[in-house]
């Protein structure tokens, strides 16, 4: 069973192991979660719940749970290829990738398309 099918799992992780804060900028959708460094404020991450057809991957309006991260360019179609992923909502499709967080992709997967995220971003 994964530990990153809850938005308080994720952030509990980001905010236990990386220098960061999170806030909710979007008025009209406060419960976006933006994962950002500390020192210079730059994203790492954007947690939200969206529309499987928001997110082009059906046309259900059920909400799922997807955390946006930055990854290498050569690594971001391979990973849309593979179950669990899908392109960036909201953000730049060559450099992020959308993480479906229901239990698809592997916890350690997950941590290690966190700390890539982190990284690339500092």
């Amino acid at each position: 069973m994964s530990i990153f099918t809850s938005p308080s799992a994720v952030l509990t992780h980001v905010t236990d192991y990386y220098d960061c804060t999170v806030d909710h900028p979007f008025k009209a959708h406060p419960q976006y979660a933006v994962i950002r460094h500390r020192g210079t404020r730059t994203w790492f991450g954007l947690l939200m719940r969206i529309s499987e057809y928001t997110l082009g991957i059906s046309d259900s309006e059920d909400e799922i749970l997807v955390l946006n991260v930055k990854a290498d360019p050569q690594d971001v179609d391979f990973l849309q290829s593979l179950p669990g992923f899908a392109p960036a909502y909201h953000m730049n499709k060559t450099h992020w990738v959308s993480v479906i967080l229901d239990g698809t992709v592997p916890d350690a997967q997950v941590e290690e398309l966190i700390a890539t995220s982190y990284a690339l971003t500092e």
